[in-house]
Formats: C-alpha cells, structure tokens, sequence
C-alpha cells in the first residue's frame, strides 16, 4: 500500500513543556500515524548522527497536517514542512511498523520499534 508522509519541523514556544522537535507523520486510513523525535536519525538529518533515534509516539493527526505549514492551535507553535513524498507500507504489527519512505532526493527504509507505553525507536536501515 502506498499513501503520503511528511515530516515536519515543529518549532514550540519556551514555556511548551518539551522542546522543539521533528514530527514523522504517516498516512494510514483516515489519519497520521505519528511520532515526535528531538533530534533525526542518519540520512533524515542530512547529517553525521546515528542511525537510531528515540521517538514518542502521539496522537494520530488528521490528515490535513499532510500539506499544512504555519501556526498550531492553542500556543503550540509552527510547524514546517522539512520533507515528504510517499510512504510504501512494508509491514505493520502492534510493536513495529517498517516502511519506506520515497522522496524526490532520498529513498529510505525506516523502522519504528516500541520499547515502552510511548517510547519508541525509529531507526534508518
């Protein structure tokens, strides 16, 4: 099944409670599968970091966040738009999703593995 991602860079306000970060949004149905990340693993950051990430896991997010840039509801900052393109589902279970996401730059194979209630693992292989 192929659908769309984005990865947005979510700048907040100091007094937020958590800092800035990265949000990978997944289309899946009626919504985003999502995933919040303080910093980006290997060739997502365009960087030399490592390949594995921690990641939370929020709230699916409506699928208009696909396309949107700008200012988020109720003082939670901006959101801009870092990178998207489709997103090929390779293998879904409760514990792991594996897909691919495809870009006009870069093809990934990424992995995000749970390691508690919402602490995450997204890796690039």
């Amino acid at each position: 099944m192929v659908t769309r991602f984005v990865l947005l860079k979510h700048d907040v306000p100091d007094d937020f409670g958590r800092p800035s970060h990265w949000d990978l949004l997944l289309e899946r149905g009626e919504s985003c599968w999502t995933w919040a990340m303080e910093r980006l693993p290997g060739q997502l950051s365009g960087k030399d970091s490592p390949l594995s990430v921690e990641a939370r896991r929020l709230p699916d997010h409506r699928l208009h966040y696909l396309d949107y840039e700008g200012r988020v509801g109720n003082g939670r900052g901006t959101v801009r738009r870092v990178l998207s393109g489709d997103c090929r589902w390779i293998s879904v279970s409760d514990a792991q999703v594996h897909v691919q996401l495809m870009a006009s730059t870069i093809c990934l194979d990424i992995h995000v593995e749970l390691q508690g209630e919402y602490r995450w693992t997204l890796s690039v292989r």
